[in-house]
C-alpha cells in the first residue's frame, strides 16, 4: 500500500513537470533518391479583378484553381526532379458573383518532368528535355511563387527551442533600394500550438501570421501586396511538413494592354486584383 501510494505522488509529479522547449527547425537533409509524394492545391474561389482603361472601367469576379500531384525524387545540391503525375487547373474571369460550373480540364504541366534548383533568391523551374510554351512557363512562374511562400515557414521558426503553446515574434531587415522579386516580410509571429506523438514519431503542430510586399514579382511590372496564415503538422525526425494549409489574400496592380469588345482596339489599362487564396499542400515520403 505504501508503495502504491509513493507511486501515486510520483507519477502526478511527472505530469505537473513544464513541458521541455524543443527545436522545431533544424537542417536534416533528404537522402539522395529520397522520393517525396505531394499534393499541391492553389485556389483563389471569388477574387475581383478591376479593369481601369480610358474607354471604360470595368469590374470582373476571377477564379483560379489548380491541383498538382508530384512525385518528388531528392537529387542532392539544392535540386529535384519532379514528376507531374496529375495537373488539372480552371482559371477564368466571370461576371457577376456566381461562378460558372465547374470545368476542370488538364494543365499544361500534366504528365511531364520538371527539374527544380534551389537559388539564393528562391526556386527555379524548368522542363526537362522539353521546349517549355508560354503557358508552360506561367505555371512554373507559379510554382517557383509558391515555393518561395513555403521558405517564408523556415525562417519564422527559427532555430531555437520552444515549448507548447509559445509565442514569438521574428524580424527580418527590409530589402534596400529596388530589390526587385525580394519579398519585404512585416507582422511575422509564430506559435506553437501542440505536440502530438503518432505511430511516425512526434510531429509539432505551428501557425504562422505575417504579410509582405514585393516589386517586380517573377520579373513582371507589378506590385503586390501578401498576407498569410499557416497552419502546418511538422514531424521532428526529418523536418518535413506533413501537412499544410495556408489561407490569405494577393492584391496585384500591373499595367497591361486591354481591348474592351472584338472590335475595339488595344488600349493601356491597370489591372488591380484582390484575390482571396487557399493552398493545401500535403507531403510524405514515396514507397519504393
Amino acid at each position: 500500500m505504501k508503495s502504491l501510494f509513493f507511486f501515486l505522488i510520483l507519477t502526478a509529479a511527472q505530469a505537473q513537470q513544464p513541458a521541455k522547449p524543443i527545436v522545431l527547425n533544424r537542417d536534416v537533409p533528404l537522402r539522395s533518391g529520397t522520393v517525396l509524394r505531394e499534393v499541391l492545391d492553389i485556389r483563389v474561389v471569388r477574387g475581383s479583378t478591376q479593369i481601369t482603361a480610358k474607354s471604360g472601367n470595368r469590374q470582373l469576379s476571377t477564379r483560379w484553381f489548380h491541383r498538382y500531384n508530384f512525385a518528388r525524387r531528392i537529387q542532392g545540391g539544392g535540386a529535384e526532379e519532379i514528376d507531374i503525375r496529375e495537373h488539372v487547373c480552371q482559371t477564368g474571369n466571370f461576371n457577376g458573383t456566381t461562378p460558372p460550373p465547374s470545368a476542370e480540364d488538364f494543365g499544361p504541366l500534366n504528365s511531364k518532368t520538371l527539374r527544380a534548383r534551389r537559388r539564393t533568391n528562391g526556386w527555379e523551374y524548368s522542363l526537362k528535355d522539353v521546349k517549355p510554351t508560354p503557358a508552360d512557363l506561367n505555371c512554373m512562374l507559379d510554382l517557383g511563387f509558391i515555393s518561395g511562400l513555403l521558405e517564408i515557414i523556415p525562417t519564422a521558426i527559427g532555430t531555437q527551442a520552444h515549448k507548447p503553446t509559445e509565442t514569438w515574434k521574428t524580424t527580418i531587415p527590409v530589402p534596400r533600394g529596388k530589390a526587385y522579386g525580394i519579398p519585404a516580410i512585416k507582422d511575422l509571429e509564430t506559435t506553437f500550438g501542440s505536440l502530438e506523438d503518432r505511430p511516425d514519431g512526434q510531429h509539432a503542430h505551428l501557425f504562422i501570421t505575417g504579410s509582405f510586399t514585393m516589386q517586380r514579382p517573377m520579373a513582371f511590372n507589378a506590385v503586390i501586396d501578401v498576407t498569410f496564415a499557416v497552419a502546418l503538422t511538422r514531424r521532428l525526425s526529418d523536418m518535413v511538413d506533413v501537412e499544410t494549409k495556408i489561407t490569405g489574400s494577393f492584391k496585384n496592380t500591373y499595367p497591361a494592354l486591354y481591348r474592351a469588345d472584338e472590335n475595339a482596339p488595344n488600349e493601356p489599362a491597370t489591372f488591380t486584383q484582390d484575390l482571396p487564396y487557399t493552398i493545401t499542400r500535403t507531403l510524405k515520403l514515396e514507397n519504393k
